[in-house]
């Protein structure tokens, strides 16, 4: 699958946030796959990524994330345990659970969130679409095709 020639009609709900943020800039390393298909519940859906050169455009997207009304709030933060400077992006109650000591013991989000785990799971799946939208809509993107990564 190339992202770069797609349609967004195209283009799997789980890479749908790659897709419109690689309108925004090339990306120097992603993990296109918000969740995993085959067991939605296998981690809390999240996009990492770092872009090449991105300047102030990490807190714009902030603000863009910030604004966005979801069934979740979500939350762009420079990863917890990164040597290279990646972004994540993921629902707020799993970055808050990332931050708890249990968390820094046994990196177990299904344990800290408990019953809400799964809630979280299948909310953050819905909210993909809508996501999406707002990115491309805050930043004016809905015409622009992706950016295709530097080859140098």
């Amino acid at each position: 699958m190339n992202i770069y020639t797609m349609d967004k009609k195209d283009v799997d709900l789980s890479n749908l946030v790659a897709y419109s943020l690689s309108k925004l800039s090339t990306y120097e390393w992603v993990r296109y796959n918000m969740y995993a298909e085959e067991d939605i519940y296998n981690r809390v859906p999240g996009f990492h990524f770092r872009f090449h050169n991105a300047g102030d455009l990490y807190n714009e997207l902030t603000d863009c994330i910030d604004a966005f009304q979801g069934e979740l709030q979500w939350k762009l933060y420079l990863g917890l345990e990164t040597r290279n400077q990646n972004y994540s992006l993921e629902p707020l109650e799993a970055y808050q659970a990332r931050l708890t000591d249990e968390y820094k013991e046994n990196h177990n989000l299904k344990e800290i969130l408990d019953e809400k785990y799964n809630e979280i799971c299948e909310k953050g799946i819905r909210d993909i679409p809508s996501l999406s939208d707002h990115v491309e809509n805050w930043f004016n993107l809905e015409n622009k095709k992706p950016i295709l990564p530097d080859r140098d």
